[in-house]
């Protein structure tokens, strides 16, 4: 599984040390991504997680913030993310291709 490096925003963000973990883990740590995981049980398609991850940033503000270092995900890897996240007994996810899905990742985005 990919390794991805990423920071919490708290406090004075260069003193912030950078942080590893999975992917099937760091789904879970950006703001946005976890509200459409945990809210609606729904696993985006590769294109719209590639436009989400190549972002590197995800701001809720109070609710929280991360930032990471941009990165695509392969087919093989969107295969196993899926299958990890649909085999996870305490989830109910659903792989729908949904492209207004974007739109939600897009939420809270700075202009």
């Amino acid at each position: 599984m990919r390794i991805v490096e990423y920071k919490e925003l708290y406090g004075d963000i260069e003193r912030i040390p950078w942080e590893i973990s999975t992917l099937d883990e760091f789904v879970y740590l950006a703001p946005h991504l976890a509200f459409i995981l945990d809210v609606y049980k729904i696993i985006p398609p590769k294109t719209v997680l590639n436009d989400f991850f190549q972002k590197g940033e995800s701001n809720a503000g109070m609710s929280g913030a991360i930032v990471w270092k941009k990165f695509s995900i392969t087919q093989e890897e969107y295969d196993l993310l899926s299958k990890t996240l649909c085999n996870d007994s305490k989830k109910s996810y659903q792989k729908i291709f949904f492209f207004k899905m974007k739109f939600l990742l897009q939420y809270g985005k700075k202009k």
